[in-house]
């Protein structure tokens, strides 16, 4: 039997998602009072599990505690590396930072840069190879006195096959744009490139919003009291940039201090959400070079104000939703409808309360499992690590690598992380793009392309426009796996990653069975989660009715059949009220280690969760 006649029955339900916070079980740093101002991730190990560097600020009086690096085990921990990897002088107020290859040698370097004028300064750190990375600021070209700078991008802006530096700071002073010279060294090139604004810009993003090959700037310029407006520059083509803010019509008059790129209604170009200063902004791309703000049409014009976002398709069904921090300590999650509005489900996926005031924030696929998992840096409070719980819908991972420095050498080839490239799918009903492009708010995205495919098991059409020109075209690609898809080279390489060995999270607080009125039909996470040899699943009724939980691989075989009988309305939780599975088959054999699916049934009823088997 196949997963798709399976889950069929109550696809609409099963398509729900819920994250759990494991930062604490998973040994990732909490500080009351933390610092935490940007998370950024990255595979700086090659090891095929995704690490992250944690930047450390001083706002609002909190005490600076230094940067952290932190080293994925592979088995849902974390290990701090940072004096070990030479990154523990980073203890000035570092509000950024991001990973790039500066050098195209395959590994990623890092870049750190702070907010202050006083005691700090930018910081280009290369990666070595061997766990250790070295400070080459100053051999590089990119060394810059103390100054508030708040934000960089990084992408190949003439398409010459390496990365390209831009840097904006706040208070008046002007941004600083740095050329890469191919050979690991920079030249300031602000003057020339004509993108020398000094409007205080807190955020910066890059894309190719007009589909033209090469990479735009898009400035939040949020800085000092909010009256600046936004600045957009379009990429000429030819070293040089031209400020279209208002033949676009995105000024976002009334500043700003958060920006995105993304294609939120798959359809084929960039659309702008901006926010920080009021009123918040949704620009949809109107496919001319202008664009529409729809933010009250799409239901994401929030007040108060927020101050950080990440976006990403964080339920898998093929559109981008929207992460976002107000100041006030309160969390959306706005989970897009395919329909050109948004609703705010963050209490019901698990994301609210907030743990502290606004930090920064990233989606990643940390533990590999082909959801998105949130990573919350929340200043003054708790930093937060929450695990995406899954859901039955598909997915596709793509990792672009250019060709840059393979024989021959006079062919225009891309840099060797893919920055900048667009990547298409067609996967039955959705037509969905993405552009390796890490930057967003106060976080950093990996250098991957995620797609959700909903209920599709394979992606019928797979396209990647480089910025060397080239294109690569695949078809019929299955579905959930990672690939990477070189430059010049046909067909894909299967990435064998192994899903990462979860730490079980007990449910917080006591757990009680409840004969109130329950006023719907649910199936909660199982507990403990992943686990082994056994695990219970607790659920609620609305109603008196018949249950049976379910139990399938990946591929849709059913393994076990737990039936519970009659069962009358209430909240099941307790062990001793929840169901119990003992982690065997219906012949009384111990399941192998692995991803199940577990279906509840309660009369006309179904619902669909995740969980994880570990021997």
């Amino acid at each position: 039997m196949s997963s798709i006649v399976i889950f069929s029955y109550c696809s609409a339900v099963s398509a729900k998602t819920t994250f759990t916070n494991v930062a604490k079980a998973a040994g990732l740093r909490e500080v009351r009072r933390s610092s935490s101002m940007a998370p950024v991730w990255g595979d700086y190990d090659n090891d095929g599990d995704l690490d992250i560097y944690v930047a450390h600020g001083n706002w609002a009086g909190w005490t600076m505690e230094g940067d952290v690096f932190f080293r994925n085990n592979g088995d849902g921990t974390f290990t701090d590396v940072t004096e070990e990897a030479g990154l523990d002088k980073n203890t000035g107020d570092n509000d950024h930072a991001g990973f790039l290859d500066y050098d195209n040698d395959g590994n990623l370097d890092l870049y750190v840069y702070n907010s202050t004028d006083v005691d700090d300064r930018i910081a280009l750190y290369h990666n070595n190879g061997d766990g250790t990375f070295t400070d080459v600021t100053e051999e590089a070209g990119t060394g810059l006195e103390p100054g508030h700078y708040w934000s960089a991008t990084f992408s190949d802006y003439n398409n010459d096959g390496h990365l390209d530096i831009y840097v904006t700071r706040v208070w008046n002073n002007p941004n600083i744009f740095f050329e890469s010279n191919g050979d690991g060294t920079f030249t300031d090139q602000t003057d020339r490139a004509g993108i020398g604004d000094s409007s205080s810009c807190v955020n910066v993003i890059s894309g190719d919003y007009d589909n033209d090959g090469d990479m735009d700037i898009y400035l939040a310029n949020g800085g000092g009291n909010f009256t600046a407006p936004a600045t957009f520059y379009r990429n000429n083509g030819d070293g040089t940039f031209t400020d279209v803010t208002e033949k676009a019509g995105v000024d976002c008059d009334k500043g700003g201090r958060c920006t995105a790129f993304f294609d939120y209604d798959n359809d084929g170009d960039l659309d702008i959400y901006a926010g920080g200063g009021r009123p918040i902004r949704l620009y949809r791309n109107n496919g001319d070079g202008t664009f529409t703000d729809v933010a009250k049409e799409a239901g994401v014009l929030l007040i108060p104000a927020f101050e950080r976002l990440t976006v990403g398709d964080y339920d898998n069904d093929g559109y981008m939703d929207i992460f976002v921090m107000p100041w006030n300590k309160s969390r959306i999650l706005y989970h897009n409808n395919g329909d050109g509005t948004f609703t705010d489900v963050a209490k019901e996926t698990g994301v609210q309360p907030a743990q502290g005031r606004v930090g920064g924030c990233a989606f990643a696929d940390y533990d590999n499992d082909g959801d998105l998992d949130l990573y919350i840096a929340n200043l003054g409070g708790y930093d937060a690590l929450y695990r995406n719980e899954g859901n039955d819908n598909h997915w596709l991972h793509i990792k672009c690598t250019g060709s840059i420095g393979d024989i021959p050498v006079n062919v225009k080839r891309t840099n060797k992380d893919g920055v900048g490239a667009r990547v298409i799918i067609q996967a039955g009903q959705l037509s969905m793009i993405r552009e390796i492009n890490p930057g967003c708010s106060r976080g950093y995205n990996p250098l991957i392309a995620y797609f959700g495919l909903g209920q599709n098991t394979t992606a019928d059409s797979l396209e990647i426009r480089w910025p060397s020109g080239q294109v690569t075209t695949l078809a019929n690609v299955p579905a959930d796996q990672m690939i990477e898809v070189k430059e010049g080279v046909e067909g894909y390489k299967k990435i064998e990653v192994e899903p990462v060995k979860q730490i079980a999270v007990e449910p917080q607080g006591k757990l009680v069975t409840t004969w109130a009125k329950v006023k719907k039909n649910k199936l909660y996470q199982n507990y403990p989660n992943p686990f082994n040899p056994e695990t219970w699943i607790p659920y609620q009724l609305a109603k008196s009715a018949n249950v049976a939980i379910r139990i399938y691989t990946q591929s849709g075989q059913l393994v076990r059949t737990l039936k519970l009988g009659h069962k009358k309305e209430g909240i099941y939780q307790e062990k001793s009220q929840a169901a119990h599975w003992d982690g065997r088959n219906d012949v009384d054999e111990p399941v192998a280690s692995g991803v199940y699916f577990y279906r509840f049934e309660a009369g006309d009823f179904c619902q669909i969760r995740k969980m994880t088997v570990v021997k």
